[in-house]
Formats: C-alpha cells, structure tokens, sequence
C-alpha cells in the first residue's frame, strides 16, 4: 500500500475486536449449556407430568394436557436456542495471505470493516439465542405456576 498513513489505533482497534470476537465464542457456549439443560427440564418436566397423567381425573386431566402443551412450546423454544450455529470468525487467514507483503498494521485496516461485520452477525445471532432461552424459560415459568396453582385449589378442595 505504499507511504500512506495509517491510523495509530489500527492495531488496538483490532484486539479489541479480536478480544470482543472471543468474548462473543464464550457467550454462544455459555447460551448453548444453558439452552441443553432448559432443554433436558422441560423433558424431566413433561416426563413427571406424563407419568401422572394417568392417575389425573377432572380438572386435574386438563391441567395436565395445558401443561405438557405449554412444555412442547417452551421446550421448542429451548430446542431453537440450542440448535448448532455458525459463528463469523471473519476474515479467514486465507484472505488475509492475499496480502501477505503488507505490513501487519496495513493488514488489520484493510480488514477490519470485514471483521466489525463479523461481530455485527454474531450479535444478531446472540440476540436471538438469548430471547428463545428467555422464552423458553418464561413458558417453563408460567406451565411450573399453573401447575402449582391447580395443586394449591385441589389441596384447599380436598377434605
């Protein structure tokens, strides 16, 4: 690239958005063990209720039908957050080889925009990872609280 000037932060810029990068690789694991373990309750979950639900009569029977229909919407919502994503981890050493006679600060400005672009997808995808586990867990939430509740009037019903 010659002569030209090159920014001074050309180099802090790109560990930050490496140390950032890395730190976006941790959260995606970190989502994903809490997704497979949301994942694992609502089928513990919906295996107690199932293995009731043969002794269940009344209302009790419908509470239990709500509940294993609310755990296969917020389980499928644990599912979504768990399914395996592809992450940028853009650029490829491969397309930077390209420029291989630059300097490495000449380097890391060319491909920077490549690499807030990265960052910017993986983002989108944390995002939503995070709202399905968040939603996966208010359903969870809402199905463990109606079951409660129906306990609660059966044992106040009860003699």
């Amino acid at each position: 690239m010659g002569n030209e000037a090159f920014p001074k932060g050309t180099s802090f810029v790109w560990d930050q958005a490496e140390r950032r990068l890395d730190a976006q690789m941790q959260q995606a694991d970190a989502l994903d063990t809490k997704a497979g373990a949301l994942a694992a309750l609502h089928a513990v979950a919906a295996g107690v209720i199932a293995s009731l639900a043969g002794r269940l009569s009344g209302a009790s029977r419908w509470v239990a039908v709500g509940a294993i229909l609310g755990l296969i919407v917020s389980g499928v919502l644990a599912f979504g957050a768990f399914r395996t994503e592809a992450y940028a981890r853009s650029p490829a050493p491969e397309e930077m080889w390209r420029f291989g006679i630059w300097r490495p600060d000449e380097i890391q400005l060319r491909f920077l925009s490549t690499r807030f672009r990265a960052l910017d997808r993986n983002r989108a995808k944390l995002q939503r990872k995070a709202r399905l586990i968040s939603s996966s867990l208010a359903g969870f939430a809402m199905v463990a609280l109606a079951v409660a509740i129906a306990a609660v009037v059966d044992l106040v019903r009860s003699p």
